[in-house]
């Protein structure tokens, strides 16, 4: 899996709910890591959104659509609150349906051969 470029100076946070609202979760991911070890780091806080933090420039980059790209998980039946709470997330879904009907259509045009 590719891994997501963080230099020393950039941090993954985590926009975690609360009872309260909303606080910011680092999950302490470092250099090298992938987009696997950050979808794996917002699934295990519940994380509603996903950020890049540079420390340097004092920049914080919303990376959810980003890392949506690279989530390989069950999408239909119960997706993570952060790939839901996505931009993208309405299309990625339509794909999958879209995709779905396309299968389940090739699988009956077998079955009419077949017959």
């Amino acid at each position: 899996m590719n891994k997501i470029a963080l230099n020393a100076a950039e941090r993954i946070m985590l926009k975690v709910p609360t009872f309260s609202g909303y606080e910011y979760a680092d999950p302490r991911l470092i250099n090298g890591a992938t987009y696997a070890d950050v979808i794996k780091a917002a699934g295990d806080y519940d994380a509603i959104e996903i950020y890049r933090f540079d420390e340097q420039s004092m920049r914080v980059t919303d990376i959810t659509d980003e890392v949506s790209l690279h989530f390989t998980g069950d999408i239909l039946d119960n997706p993570p609150l952060w790939l839901r709470h996505s931009v993208s997330f309405g299309n990625i879904v339509a794909a999958e349906r879209r995709s779905n009907r396309e299968f389940a259509a090739h699988e009956r045009s077998f079955a009419q051969v077949a017959l």
